[in-house]
């Protein structure tokens, strides 16, 4: 894998952070695509619409959590088109006790309580990545685009088949850990992408057992102090993309 990840993926993609109300409208269509169109992760029946301007519904895939969400969205440079995005759901300054997703639906091992570590909790949330994005062998079902075979990525031309979108997430996801102080992070996620971020340097630790919430999904957590320096040292070029980070 060589340093020109960043650069490959800069050449073809964009982050865009999501600070207005028409941005958000395309993270929900997005959504609505992904989990509901694509996948039947989500019931097309409890997502809202609204009229376009042609008259003809906008559907939006939307849920409890987006109130005290942050989002990035990957947009393609050439059409302009939005191809990913993902969330990462904040604590509830008002109530820092109040659930997250993975404590609603998972039987975890360990309760987290204390409030100070509450405050700077946040749970990965809502990958979706365009299915005209999705062009590998094995893709089309995963909501983030990626093969269930993740050691295919790490083949001879690595940088050709390293899923450029994804780690387009990532480096938006940790944007947005940097943003909010973010201290630890909250996941669920599938087999196929624990695996790949694992040999990307970013070591969630597994803290339950699985989940079978519409396919196996994993829960897992991580300090943010340690995944940095880990992907600094598992993969230069990944935690380069995902910082901004200069050197060797």
């Amino acid at each position: 894998m060589t340093s020109s990840l960043a650069a490959d993926f800069n050449q073809h993609f964009e982050m865009v952070p999501v600070l207005s109300d028409e941005l958000k409208k395309q993270v929900y269509i997005l959504r609505y695509q992904v989990y509901c169109l694509e996948t039947g992760f989500e019931s097309q029946e409890k997502c809202s619409f609204e009229y376009g301007q042609d008259g003809k519904k906008v559907f939006f895939e939307i849920d409890e959590f987006d109130d005290r969400s942050s989002y990035y969205l990957i947009r393609h440079r050439q059409s302009g088109l939005y191809a990913a995005t993902v969330r990462l759901i904040l604590p509830d300054y008002e109530n820092l006790q109040a659930p997250f997703p993975i404590e609603k639906h998972c039987s975890l091992n360990q309760s987290i309580s204390d409030p100070l570590v509450r405050a700077g909790l946040a749970e990965v949330s809502r990958f979706a990545v365009s299915r005209h994005f999705k062009r590998r062998f094995g893709e089309a079902n995963s909501f983030v685009g990626i093969s269930e075979n993740a050691d295919a990525y790490f083949a001879a031309d690595r940088r050709r088949i390293i899923p450029h979108i994804t780690i387009g997430l990532l480096a938006a996801l940790m944007r947005m850990t940097i943003e909010q102080k973010i201290t630890h992070w909250y996941a669920v996620m599938e087999p196929a992408l624990f695996r790949l971020l694992q040999r990307f340097g970013f070591s969630f630790k597994i803290i339950g057992p699985p989940v079978d919430y519409r396919g196996l999904r994993y829960p897992g957590f991580a300090k943010i102090e340690e995944l940095l320096p880990n992907i600094k040292k598992t993969c230069f070029p990944i935690w380069a993309l995902t910082t901004g980070g200069e050197g060797t």
